[in-house]
């Protein structure tokens, strides 16, 4: 199952681009889809109708529009696997804009399970908390703090007392595309962050 895996980054709003990927790729098992930035941060009287409607919209027609390029590519038994955040479960102030969009990516998955299961097609959702990714260190940078020691310090606050890997993260999602009687679920890979 593992032998022949591409990561890609594309701009999904730009249909040429996302045709171009799947063209390439041809025939597929499985499509992970994972956004970059939230958009909308701040406290939610303050955003612009445009900041706020962009923040939600954003991420949610980005899947819409990768699931409608995957759909024809994918070999019956497939699957479609979206990434959700931990914010869902444990919203803060001022990322009500981000957490709704990734709740919809989450509802997003059950309805498109149902939708697709005629097709054998499956789809699932990850639930990540927070995972020590480029991305992630590129915030503490922002902050003016060394990426290791902000990591290590906030990591050693949480139940298992450090952030999870990219390797970890991943391996949920390998979990659900080779499980092939999961369809429809949410995958909370958080090292105990939602209970905490």
């Amino acid at each position: 199952m593992y032998a022949d895996v591409h990561g890609i980054s594309a701009d999904v709003t730009d249909d040429d681009a996302l045709a171009e990927v799947f063209d390439w790729a041809g025939t597929v098992d499985h499509v992970l889809m994972t956004a970059g930035r939230p958009a909308g941060i701040g406290p939610v009287a303050e955003l612009s109708r445009n900041t706020a409607q962009a923040a939600v919209a954003g991420p949610v027609g980005a899947v819409l529009e990768v699931v409608r390029a995957a759909v024809p590519r994918l070999n019956p038994g497939g699957s479609i696997t979206l990434a959700s955040g931990i914010l869902v479960a444990r919203p803060r102030p001022g990322m009500s804009a981000p957490v709704a969009a990734a709740g919809a990516v989450e509802t997003l998955a059950r309805a498109l399970a149902v939708e697709l299961a005629p097709a054998r097609l499956r789809v699932n959702a990850v639930r990540f908390g927070a995972i020590d990714t480029p991305l992630l260190r590129s915030r503490f940078e922002a902050a003016g703090a060394e990426a290791d020691a902000a990591m290590a310090e906030a990591g050693a606050g949480m139940p298992l007392g450090r952030f999870g890997t990219a390797e970890e993260a991943a391996s949920a999602a390998l979990f659900l595309m080779a499980n092939p009687y999961m369809s429809g679920e949410v995958l909370t890979v958080d090292g105990g962050q939602s209970l905490a």
